[in-house]
This record gives C-alpha cells, structure tokens and sequence, in this order.
C-alpha cells in the first residue's frame, strides 16, 4: 500500500540560497505593503530550553519605510480562520514572557530587506507537553511621515510553540455542530449560485483543565455520503481545509456542492483527523428534494470520552481481551453501540476485524463503563501484529454522536525492518527529490528522519542544512510511504542523504547530483 505524503515545504532549506517572499499586508490607513516570511512559525522547546526564530521583513515599494515590531497575545476566531490579538497578558496560553526580538524597529529602503531574530526561553516548572502562542506584530509608515505616528498593525507572524513536558499531550477534538443547508439560508453562500449544498462542521480543540494544558492541533476533515442505510455510496470529499486550531477554539470545516445528488434520503458523516491516527466523527441525516435542500443540523452532540484513543496491546496466546473506557460527560445517561470497522490504512492481511468479539454491542452509561473486546487468532494465521478500528456510538433523546478508537494486537514473534530509496530528478526544468520508505516488517513503526544536504567542496564537503520528513510518523505493514521535495538550488555539486529511524535501527540512502547554471 503506498502513501504520497505529498509536496514539502521546503522554506527552511530554500532560506539557505534563495530570497523567500511571504503575501503583502496593506495597511488600511496609509496603505504601505510590506512582505513577511514566515507568516506562521512552529517552535519546539523542552521545559528549560532555549529556541530561536527568524523573520525577513521586504520593502517592495520605491520609497523607505518604518517598521516597528511588537508582540502580543492572540486568540482564534470562531470559524477558525483568523487570529485577533488580544491585550498582554490576557491569554491564558500566552508565550509573550518567554520571548524577546530584535530589532524591534528599523528603517527599509527599497527593496532592501531585514531579518528580525528571537529567542524563547521556557521554564523549567512546565511539566506536561503543552502549547503557547504570540504574534509578531509590525507597525509601519512612509518616507514622508518618518517624524510622525507609526500607522496601524501591517501584518504578523504567529508563533506556535510547543512544549515537551515529560508527560504525552492527548488533545481531544469534538464536532460540536454538523449542519447541512441549502445556499438560500445564509447570504454569504448565494455567491455560489441558488441551487447549491452547503455542509458545515464546528470542530472545538477541547481542553481539560484537570489535566494540564491544551496543546494546538493541526486537523483536516473530509466528508463521506452515505444512503438512508448507512451504506457509503462516493469516495470521501475534502471537508474545508487543513487548519489549525488552538487550545479551547473553534474552527468551521465547509464546502459548497452546486449540483448537489439526486433527490432522496441521505446521511452526511464529517470526519476530522488530527494527531496521528486520532479522529472525531458526526453524522446528520439530510433530503434533497425535487427542487431544493431541506435543511439537517445537529444543535449539540452527546458529550462523552473513549480512552484510550490507541491501544497497542501484546497478546500472551490466541485468545485475548482488551478494554477501553467510556466515559459520559452527560447529566444524563447515555445509550452506547459499539462496532468495529476495518482500518483503511493497513492491507487486508493485516487486519483483524473478523478476529473480534464483542458479546455485549449495547450498553447503558451513566458515569463510566468499561467496554470488552475479545480477540481470537486462527491457528493458521501468520504472526505479526493485526489492525482494528472500534466503533462507539453514543446516542441520547435523538442524538448521535460517533467516537473511535484504534487496535493494535500483536501476536507471536514481531520483525521490524525497513527499506528506503532516494531519486533526484528533474520534470518541466523543476529540480525535486523524492524518498519513499517501505515498511517491510509484520508490525507497525515509528518513522522519524529527513534529509541532509551539503555542497562538494575540495576539501570537504559543506553542511547546507536539513529537512524533516516525518517524526514519529506511523508507518503500517507493507505500507509505502512516500516524500516529495522541489529544490531550488544554485549551481554546484551536492551529496544528499535521506536516513530514517525506527526502535533503534536507522537506514540510509545518499545520492550525488549536479545544478548545472541555467542555459549552461
């Protein structure tokens, strides 16, 4: 089974060569662009730890320009597509403390640039894994008004932050509102025509505070279409756009279908993903009648945990049982079906949906219940680690809210090895690199590694810099894991080496390549 992971950004690397241009913000009152790389900043510190940022502010216009930057704490929008800033000290996931920039203020020249550099310093106290946010915020005015008031807010940088306590973060995503409409009901959608289909998911990063804090999630939801029964009749849609969404915020996941299906009785089920193999699920029944949509909306879902979320167990003989937990955040009690559900991500061999048992499917819950699930191996089935999906759907006054949790049972004598191939190649005059990696053990790994350039020198090669290609990223048997990369680099001859790791073991793959000078 192969998995294109799909085309990287390779800002960090390129920045090493070549001038990087963000978007152009313009200032409402005076209208002076300026350009700002990176417009989004990840930085990952341990508690007691130091880490450095970097951002390149342009003057694109033929006159100079003031700048003067400043943090300040942010917060999210509730369609999760904008930041506001908030004033200091006001967020309670506030990183503002931690760090300090310079320059903060500088005069630009024409299309002359400078890079801002800064430090974030993090307490030793924090423990838990846990995310802080702030934003770089630049103020600027024209040549003309030098002597005068800075202008309002130009554009920003935001930073997030994540810090490795010793103890896992396990964020929780909900979908707290599923709904299905026609255009016609809200104004903004009209633009796509009449006859048009609107889905719409509010997605919220839970945070419970008992536990410590909330760390930001990167989630990104796709929408499956299914007959009055249940039965999945298309492929998945993309539900919105990849989106981050920080600590006890909301992000809107929608798309817009024009020619929405033939009239009849349908199911619209939202899935969202995030960390891993982690992912929150709704459904709502809608119609579509001869000539318009009838509005379907869940106003709330039913509030309730699965823990764990990923249980990886080891299994003393054939025959075994493994237990999660659910847990009703209800005041009242709530009905639970459990089911389980073959895993997309693994091949057929290695999947154990027909292995299981669940002798009890429905349950009452009032606080919290622990669930059985029974395994049972076939003499004839080869040893290795086998691959589920468990189904909990809650339901409660009409409502019905679907979580899942992720098997993973080994059985007998585990082999972990792996095989990777590096290619630098050329299409259309693009200069790219792709790796693939391919799990060709029985059992799942934790894939962590990148690439390394350097340029050839005559008496040693130069160390350029590295790109990250996964970290910690589940790889499944037999499956193909694959990296693309364009390149954008000067002329000269380079050694590349990608090198991936998993349970101790590292493989590596090098490859010469030349950049000739173009019409050379």
């Amino acid at each position: 089974m192969k998995q294109k992971i799909g085309i990287l950004m390779m800002a960090t690397f390129l920045s090493l060569f070549l001038p990087f241009w963000g978007r152009t913000f313009a200032q409402t009152q005076i209208s002076i662009p300026i350009s700002i790389t990176p417009l989004k900043k990840d930085i990952v510190v341990s508690p007691g730890g130091k880490g450095e940022f970097s951002i390149i502010y342009g003057n694109p216009i033929k006159a100079k320009i003031h700048v003067v930057a400043r943090l300040t704490d942010i917060r999210q929008t509730e369609d999760g597509k904008e930041f506001e800033y908030l004033e200091l000290g006001s967020s309670p996931w506030s990183a503002v403390d931690w760090i300090k920039i310079q320059p903060k203020e500088f005069i630009l020249a024409p299309g002359e640039t400078q890079e801002i550099k800064g430090e974030v310093t993090v307490p030793k106290k924090i423990r838990r894994t846990e995310g802080r946010y702030a934003a770089v915020v630049v103020n600027v005015k024209g040549e003309e008004e030098l002597e005068g008031p800075i202008g309002e807010a130009a554009g920003e940088t935001i930073l997030f932050i994540s810090v490795l306590g010793r103890r896992e973060a396990k964020p929780k995503v909900s979908i707290t509102e599923l709904k299905v409409f026609p255009a016609s009901e809200n104004e903004e959608y009209l633009q796509y025509g009449e006859n048009v289909l609107v889905v719409a998911a509010t997605v919220k990063n839970q945070v419970d505070l008992k536990r410590g804090k909330g760390i930001h999630v990167f989630a990104e939801g796709s929408l499956i279409l299914r007959n009055e029964k249940g039965r999945r009749l298309k492929p998945p849609y993309r539900l919105g756009s990849p989106s981050r969404i920080l600590p006890d915020s909301t992000s809107v996941f929608e798309t817009v279908f024009r020619n929405p299906w033939p009239p009849g009785n349908y199911i619209a089920e939202a899935v969202i993903e995030y960390g891993g193999l982690r992912r929150a699920r709704a459904r709502v029944p809608f119609k579509i009648a001869a000539e318009m949509v009838e509005a379907a909306k869940i106003g709330r879902l039913v509030d309730f945990r699965v823990e764990p979320t990923i249980l990886e167990e080891e299994a003393v003989s054939s025959r075994t049982s493994v237990f999660f937990t659910v847990q009703n955040q209800e005041e009242e009690n709530i009905q639970i079906e459990v089911s389980t559900e073959p895993m997309e991500e693994v091949g057929p061999k290695f999947r154990c949906d027909e292995w299981i048992e669940i002798r009890r499917p429905e349950y009452e819950v009032r606080r919290k219940r622990n669930v059985r699930v029974r395994v049972r191996k076939p003499k004839e089935a080869e040893d290795g680690t086998r691959y589920s999906r468990i189904i909990f759907k809650a339901s409660k006054e009409g409502e019905e809210t679907i979580e899942e949790a992720n098997l993973f049972i080994s059985f007998g004598k585990l082999e972990r090895s792996g095989e990777i191939d590096l290619e630098i190649g050329e299409e259309n005059g693009q200069l790219f690199s792709r790796v693939s990696f391919r799990n060709t053990g029985n059992t799942h790994l934790y894939l962590s590694g990148g690439l390394k350039f350097l340029l050839k020198e005559k008496e040693s090669p130069k160390f350029l810099g590295t790109v990250p290609l996964a970290d910690k990223m589940v790889t499944f048997p037999e499956e193909i894991k694959e990296f693309l990369a364009p390149l954008s680099l000067p002329s000269g001859e380079y050694l590349v080496e990608a090198t991936f790791s998993y349970d101790g073991k590292s493989v590596s793959a090098v490859k010469e390549f030349i950049v000739k000078e173009k019409g050379g």
